[in-house]
């Protein structure tokens, strides 16, 4: 209350530069950890506090910090509003698309909600090749380049994220140490980006449990640490979303196809069951097992006595079929 009568705070140098004499600082809290002060200086010594004048101040602080908490709790109750209506429509979007429309909407989602990203690319899973590949990219200078560069399990940033199955967010790239690619794939990359580093990312794995499609890819090329957990946290909820319909999709694709197989192997029984000459029965059987599995050439071997024969199909109608 009287600076010069209190050697602790006398000459520290803000009260000195605002000529007080005399001060009152006030703690500001919400959800109990302390946010702000408000300091009150007098240019002349103040009488000594009354525990009347304490709980005044403490009552004036406690009802900052209720306001305070207020306008927090109606922000992020406006934020989460409005991550619900985005997942919403999100999910409506999906809704009757075909893959590569899904990963698009993906792609055009994460870039409009996640302002600070300049750039973006989905990678999705190729089993039979057993590597990543970009179906979907926006925002560099030459996307065909980009898409033409693949990523095994594991290998540079993208590899490693769809390997380990969990979200990264890199706040400084080391391009050199992440991005270790053959020569090419790293031409490919500096064409795409045209020479532009990406200085901050953010990747987020495109999985359903545990089964893993592929990778979301975010990039920064001016600021580090440009993601934030909330960034992370939104697009965990798309990717999720997407590789849930990725997976409908394949699943009714493969039914459908099930479904196919099943009809033609039906036909295929009928027609053989209703086949009394054994010439005929063979010399349409490859015929009818091409409805039910696709193929290119194959081969029936029959043994008569010592010797092998066999009936050749072939599916392109230039070639015929021959006794050999």
């Amino acid at each position: 209350m009287n600076l010069d009568q209190d050697e602790t705070w006398r000459d520290t140098p803000l009260l000195t530069n605002l000529h007080a004499k005399g001060f009152i600082c006030l703690p500001i809290f919400v959800d109990k950890k302390a946010v702000a002060g408000v300091l009150a200086i007098s240019p002349e010594p103040m009488p000594r506090l009354t525990d009347e004048d304490q709980r005044t101040y403490f009552q004036i602080s406690s009802q900052v910090s209720i306001i305070l908490q207020n306008i927090s709790l109606l922000t992020e109750t406006r934020r989460r509003l409005r991550e619900v209506n985005l997942l919403l429509d999100f999910s409506r979007q999906l809704s009757g698309l075909e893959p590569d429309s899904i990963v698009k909407a993906l792609l055009e989602s994460a870039l409009r909600v996640v302002t600070t990203a300049h750039a973006g690319v989905v990678l999705l899973y190729d089993e039979k090749e057993g590597f990543l590949r970009a179906h979907a990219a926006s925002g560099y200078a030459n996307t065909g380049n980009l898409m033409g560069i693949i990523y095994h399990p594991g290998e540079a940033l993208p590899g490693r994220v769809f390997f380990e199955k969990k979200p990264r967010r890199v706040d400084e790239v080391n391009f050199a140490r992440d991005y270790s690619l053959p020569a090419e794939h790293l031409l490919r990359y500096r064409e795409a980006t045209a020479g532009r580093l990406p200085v901050s990312s953010l990747l987020i794995p495109v999985q359903t449990g545990e089964r893993i499609l592929g990778v979301l890819l975010l990039d920064n090329f001016n600021t580090p640490a440009a993601f934030t957990s909330e960034d992370e946290a939104l697009l965990l909820s798309l990717t999720q979303q997407v590789a849930l319909s990725l997976e409908n999709v394949r699943l009714v694709q493969a039914s459908q196809e099930r479904a196919t197989q099943l009809q033609a192997l039906t036909n295929v029984s009928a027609d053989l069951t209703s086949s009394l000459e054994s010439s005929q029965l063979v010399s349409g059987l490859l015929d009818s097992l091409h409805e039910v599995l696709t193929y290119d050439t194959a081969i029936l071997w029959l043994r008569e006595g010592d010797v092998c024969l066999s009936r050749r199909r072939a599916a392109s109608p230039i070639m015929k079929n021959e006794w050999v």
